[in-house]
């Protein structure tokens, strides 16, 4: 009866669902319908090739599926907080958006981090955190969330559809002289992590070749449509599928064969990217590629495989006989593993030893990864101690650093977290002492026991540059504590990483990322 005496008075509008209209299009936000743009400017404007090719690409939503769908509890506690029981990478970051949204103090939530089966989109995004705990507060009861599948896909955040329009200038051997391009992401109806896709966007729209000349746009902008945001490569993988379909089209322009035509285009260490940064670390691209090339392709797959199952989406799904065109042959690609435009990325490890066992708190979030099974490995073998114990991550523990954690990250989480924990147990190794370490080492007294040896871990820039390209580890901020005795230690190490530059507002040349992969992969594709 009360709902049938509501009266809902509305007026309906013409929604916005190309991003192509969204720049004349009527705002939908406050701030308006243009999250960012990104010019980039890098060698000489007027530039030409003797061969040019032009494409238009679009790239269309995708779902990161991951295999079990979003889940969570919310429990209310005395003193008027919550305490949220879910899948987080980021428990801290999840902890101060939601006592914000809640009018809280950051102390009354609780994130425990119940499992994350992989770091997809849904799971470095916000998904259930504030109704389960909004709830919460409000019945005084404890509350569970769970998805079906259904629910999942239409909750979550996708990658962003993206329109792109390249053009490709080349002299007569097939050498890259000019690439220009117009990136253009549909961020749906909320910005969320459009921005740092876009950047990614632009920044690695030429790929990983060596282009003298750019003339780039990229721009991120609101619509109707879903809400797009963090999956695998944001940015990065949009514009791949663009500039390596470039790639293609200039080889068959030029009667080269495409794995040569990208072998004489591809960079290495010493080149400089469009946004100006020079690759200083390792970049075997071509030994990829070529790698890659010593094998012959795989068959063409056929249309109609004798078994359907063998189809992409299944028999049922979007791979259906004439809906999907096939093709075989290679690719490279070029994605950021490090932190962005300037992000502090931070890993800290702090290793307990008491009475032969040791036990490991660290910030860093198991995804599926095996992380908790590595930290173990890494301990016993460090410390040649059997019995290791790993706390579960939850927000009791102390944060990384001061706002400036975005989480555990999908791929480098080994990288950044398993150094640490490699460098925090060697440090308190009962067998190390002055004579092992001398340079390393300082003595401190402690009340009620014999002055004792700390020994810092040695700092190794090399190995830390060759496989990271980040800066060395003596930008680390490293905190230790004092000994009672030599079977009972508390060290900790801080690692902190920041490019050392942002954006330039004119022309976008800068040293914007720390790190990059460069997948070469030998594949067929259907599209």
């Amino acid at each position: 009866m009360a709902a049938a005496a509501v009266i809902v008075e509305y007026e309906v509008l013409d929604p916005v669902i190309d991003p192509e209209q969204a720049f004349e299009a009527e705002p939908l936000h406050p701030d308006g319908n243009l999250i960012r743009h990104i010019p980039l400017r890098h060698g000489d404007p007027d530039a030409a090739g003797e061969v040019v090719v032009e494409g238009l690409y679009r790239i269309g939503r995708q779902d990161p599926a991951p295999i079990g769908a979003e889940a969570g509890l919310a429990v209310p506690r005395p003193d008027g907080g919550v305490e949220l029981y879910l899948a987080s990478t980021d428990p801290h970051g999840d902890r101060d958006t939601a006592a914000a949204a809640f009018g809280l103090e950051p102390e009354r939530v609780k994130v425990v981090v119940t499992g994350v089966p992989g770091a997809t989109a849904d799971r470095e995004d916000r998904s259930f955190q504030l109704p389960l705990g909004l709830l919460a507060l409000k019945t005084g009861l404890p509350v569970k969330l769970a998805a079906t599948r259904e629910e999942s896909f239409l909750g979550h955040t996708h990658r962003h559809p993206t329109l792109l329009r390249y053009r490709h200038h080349a002299d007569a051997e097939g050498r890259l002289v000019k690439v220009e391009a117009q990136i253009l992401l549909d961020a749906g109806a909320y910005a969320d992590t459009s921005s740092d896709a876009l950047a990614a966007a632009v920044a690695f729209a030429c790929g990983p070749y060596v282009v003298p000349n750019a003339f780039i746009e990229g721009w991120a902008v609101r619509t109707n449509n879903p809400p797009s945001g963090h999956v695998r490569g944001e940015g990065a993988m949009q514009v791949c599928a663009a500039y390596e379909a470039q790639m293609d089209k200039l080889a068959k322009k030029l009667g080269v064969d495409p794995a040569e035509l990208r072998l004489r285009n591809v960079m290495e260490t010493g080149d400089v990217l469009p946004t100006g940064q020079t690759v200083t670390c390792p970049a075997p691209v071509a030994e990829l590629l070529e790698a890659v090339r010593d094998f012959p392709l795989p068959p063409l797959p056929k249309d109609t495989p004798e078994d359907e199952w063998l189809l992409p989406g299944g028999p049922e799904g979007a791979g259906e006989p004439g809906a999907v065109r096939r093709g075989v042959g290679y690719g490279l690609g070029m994605v950021h593993m490090l932190g962005a435009e300037g992000a502090d990325e931070v890993s800290t490890a702090t290793v307990r030893v008491q009475g032969g066992v040791a036990t490991v708190l660290c910030a860093a979030v198991e995804n599926g990864q095996g992380f908790a099974t590595l930290a173990r490995q890494i301990v016993q073998e460090t410390l040649g101690v059997d019995e290791v114990h790993v706390v579960p991550v939850d927000t009791d523990q102390p944060r990384p650093a001061p706002a400036a954690a975005a989480g555990t990250p999908g791929c480098p989480a080994a990288r950044w977290s398993g150094r640490r924990r490699w460098s925090a147990p060697s440090s308190c190794s009962p067998s190390r002492t002055s004579s092992a370490c001398p340079t390393n080492c300082s003595r401190s007294p402690t009340a009620g026991s014999p002055r004792t040896t700390v020994c810092c871990p040695p700092p190794s820039p090399r190995r830390w540059t060759a496989r990271n390209c980040g800066p060395p580890p003596s930008a680390a901020r490293i905190r230790r504590s004092r000994w009672t005795r030599p079977d009972r230690a508390t060290p900790s190490w801080a690692w902190r990483s920041a490019p050392s530059a942002r954006w330039s507002t004119s022309t976008s040349r800068s040293a914007p990322y720390g790190s990059w992969n460069w997948p070469s992969p030998r594949t067929w594709a259907g599209c």
